[in-house]
């Protein structure tokens, strides 16, 4: 006997343009899809708190509904991506409204974003911190290790999810709107003349001057972020000038201050990670390997800040241990 659909839930829309699936997953009727509280208003769409199937959920509805072929392929684009990658740091998709003039996205509802916790009055240690940090970094290279590579394109801590268990946070990338699939032919990608993508607080030089890029422009983004999480500041603040700010970064190679009070693993990854040359920028799985250390140097500091003048056994172990980690 042939199981039934619950209801509400349908098989794959096909495209009423191209009469292809316009993604991997469960469609969802749009009348399932219920809305409380809007949690955020970005460029391309507007999230809500809603449930759906009485569970609770957050809802993606993209401000333009009407989509062109163009738009449409982006809207194909993000579903898939987030669809066809399971990670427990990727945001989880649970499905998608198609029909025209009524797109949405349904993914899980997290407790918030690092953006907000970072600038809250929240106290967090710097070894919580470095922890929501290695988080991220493995969502990235889980990104970057598909085939073929995912780039995220807009990799800032507003897009870093919160889930709070407890006393734990975990973290969890989320808006693929600007995602791109590298085809596994072409090493660089390039955006269109005056069409950089991406928030350009955290967009690598190379993208801002036009340039070539590859997954290596996400470190760059990763290191602007590392950075945030370190000061729990807005990184460039001092800028309101666009062209200032461009000339600055790719001309001068400014980048945020580092406080003088930062680990040096820490210091020494976030500069590569913002090199001005994105060959000499660490891929990601570099990056996991540094933080497991930078995480032992963390602890250390925690501990150090709220007992200055103790040499506990804690930290005779972790200083003695990274002694024999070999760091570049």
């Amino acid at each position: 006997m042939r199981a039934q659909q619950p209801p509400g839930l349908q098989p794959r829309r096909p495209s009423a343009s191209t009469g292809q699936k316009l993604f991997h997953g469960p469609e969802i009727d749009d009348n399932e899809i219920k809305f409380s509280t809007k949690l955020g208003t970005g460029c391309f769409g507007t999230v809500w708190k809603g449930s759906c199937f009485q569970k609770e959920v957050a809802v993606k509805i993209p401000v333009v509904q009407n989509l062109n072929r163009e738009q449409l392929a982006a809207f194909r684009k993000e579903v898939e991506i987030m669809s066809t990658n399971h990670h427990p740091n990727i945001i989880l998709f649970m499905g998608a409204c198609t029909v025209p003039g009524k797109f949405k996205i349904v993914t899980e509802l997290m407790d918030t974003d690092l953006e907000t916790l970072l600038h809250s009055d929240v106290s967090l240690s710097l070894y919580e911190r470095m922890k929501m940090a290695k988080d991220a970094a493995l969502g990235m290279n889980w990104l970057h290790h598909s085939t073929p590579t995912i780039i995220h394109r807009d990799l800032k801590t507003a897009n870093l999810l919160i889930e709070k268990t407890a006393n734990l946070y975990r973290v969890k990338l989320c808006d693929f709107g600007l995602s791109e699939i590298k085809p596994k032919e072409r090493a660089w990608l390039q955006d269109p003349k005056n069409g950089a993508k991406g928030t350009p607080l955290f967009m690598p030089p190379e993208v801002m001057m036009g340039q070539p890029f590859d997954e290596k422009s996400d470190v760059y983004s990763f290191g602007i972020v590392l950075w945030e999480i370190l000061t729990r500041k807005e990184p460039f603040a001092h800028y309101d000038d666009y062209d200032e700010f461009t000339e600055a970064v790719c001309d001068r190679h400014e980048r945020p201050p580092i406080p003088d009070n930062c680990p040096p693993s820490l210091r020494r990854l976030m500069e590569a990670c913002w090199h001005p040359d994105p060959r000499k920028r660490p891929n990601f799985e570099d990056i996991n390997n540094h933080l497991d250390i930078i995480l032992i140097h963390a602890a250390i500091y925690d501990e150090q800040v709220t007992f200055p003048f103790s040499f506990s056994f804690l930290s005779r172990f972790f200083f003695f241990a990274s002694r024999v980690c070999v760091e570049d």
